[in-house]
C-alpha cells in the first residue's frame, strides 16, 4: 500500500518536472527514461509488477541519475526481498538527491528488515528533520517499529501514537500497535488495536486474522469464533496465507481431519510448501490408513528441508510407519 503511494506521488512529480523541461547530455536519455518509468507506475497502480519493474530498470539504464528511478527500483527489491539491492538502489537515491524525505523513509525500511536498527532509526529521524513533507506519520510509525526492535519500548509508544495524531485512521500504525501489545503480553490492548484496524481497512484480511490468533493465542474466545474470524479473513482475500495454515493447524487440533487436510491441501497449492505442514498432512493420512501417501510426504519433507530440524522430525515419524 505504502509503495503504491510512494511511486504514485513521484509520478506526478515527474509530469511536472517533464513540463518545466531537464537538460539532457549524451549519456542521459531523460525524455524516455521518465517515458519508462511512468509506464512503470502505471504498470504497479494495476498490480503488474513483473512489469512494473522492467519499466523501472529500463527507466535508470537509459538515466543512471534518475533519483526517482533508483528509489522505485529500491522498493521493488525491498518487496522482493532482496534487501542488498534495496539499499543500494536507495542510496543511489539519495546521493542524486538528497533532499526528499520518502527516499530516507524507504531507506529506513530496508534497514528495518536487516535487523539494523540504529542506521533504520537515524534514516527514519532524517526524514522527519524535513520542514516539508506530506506523509511525516509514516516516518513516524516506521520509527516507532524500529524502537521496538531495538527494545526502546517507550520510545515505540510515543512514535506510533504521534502518528496516529497525524493521521487518526492509519492502519498500519495501528496494526504495529496490536502487534506490540500482542508480543509484550496485553492481549486485550492488542485486539483494541487490531479492530481499529480493521475498523479503518476493513477490507484488508489481515486485521480479522490477527483478531483471531490473538483469541486463540490466550483462549479470549470459543473455537467457533475463532474459526470464524480466520473464514472472515479469507472472505477478504482467498489466497492469505497465515490464514489458511491456520485454520488447518485448528482443524488439526480438534481432528476434524477431513477439513485440516482441505486447508493444508489448499495451503500447499496457493502458498507452497511448508515443513509443519507436510508434517501434519503426513499424521492426517495416517489417521485414515494410507500410509503410503503418508510415507510420500514424508520422504518428500526429508528431500525438501535436508540437514534441517523438520527433516529429522519427518525421518522420525518415517522410520515410525516401517
Amino acid at each position: 500500500m505504502r509503495l503504491l503511494a510512494n511511486l504514485h506521488v513521484f509520478c506526478l512529480l515527474f509530469n511536472i518536472l517533464l513540463l518545466i523541461g531537464c537538460p539532457s547530455t549524451a549519456y542521459r536519455d531523460i525524455k524516455n527514461s521518465r517515458i519508462a518509468y511512468d509506464l512503470g507506475c502505471d504498470y504497479l497502480n494495476k498490480n503488474q509488477g513483473r512489469a512494473a519493474f522492467e519499466q523501472f530498470m529500463k527507466a535508470v539504464e537509459m538515466d543512471p541519475e534518475f533519483a526517482d528511478g533508483h528509489n522505485a527500483l529500491g522498493l521493488m527489491y525491498l518487496g522482493l526481498g532482496d534487501l542488498n539491492r534495496a539499499e543500494k538502489h536507495l542510496k543511489k537515491a539519495i546521493s542524486l538527491n538528497p533532499n526528499l524525505p520518502d527516499y530516507y523513509n524507504n531507506l529506513g525500511k530496508v534497514y528495518t528488515e536487516m535487523g539494523r536498527y540504529k542506521d533504520a532509526i537515524e534514516n527514519f529521524k532524517k526524514a522527519l528533520s524535513f520542514l516539508v513533507y506530506s506523509s511525516p506519520h509514516f516516518a513516524h510509525a516506521n520509527l516507532g517499529w524500529a524502537y521496538y526492535k531495538n527494545g526502546q519500548l517507550k520510545e515505540a509508544f510515543s512514535e506510533l501514537n504521534t502518528a496516529l495524531q497525524i493521521s487518526p485512521n492509519f492502519c498500519l500504525a495501528y496494526r504495529m500497535l496490536g502487534i506490540i501489545y500482542s508480543e509484550t503480553g496485553q492481549p486485550l490492548d492488542a485486539l483494541k488495536n487490531f479492530n481499529k484496524f480493521k475498523e479503518n481497512c476493513p477490507e484488508s484480511p489481515e486485521p480479522y486474522y490477527f483478531i483471531a490468533n490473538i483469541k486463540q493465542k490466550y483462549n479470549l474466545s470459543h473455537i467457533s469464533e475463532i474459526i470464524s474470524d480466520y473464514n472472515k479473513s479469507l472472505e477478504k482475500g482467498a489466497t492469505f496465507c497465515p490464514s489458511i495454515k491456520a485454520l488447518g493447524n485448528i482443524y488439526f487440533q480438534i481432528k476434524n481431519y477431513e477439513s485440516a487436510l482441505v486447508n493444508y491441501e489448499n495451503f500447499i497449492n496457493v502458498c507452497g510448501d511448508d515443513g509443519e505442514v507436510f508434517i501434519n498432512i503426513s499424521e492426517l493420512y495416517s489417521q485414515k490408513g494410507d500410509i503410503g501417501k503418508a510415507k510420500v510426504f514424508l520422504t518428500s519433507c526429508i528431500d525438501k528441508w535436508k540437514n534441517t530440524d523438520i527433516s529429522m522430525e519427518c525421518q522420525r515419524k518415517l522410520d515410525l510407519l516401517k
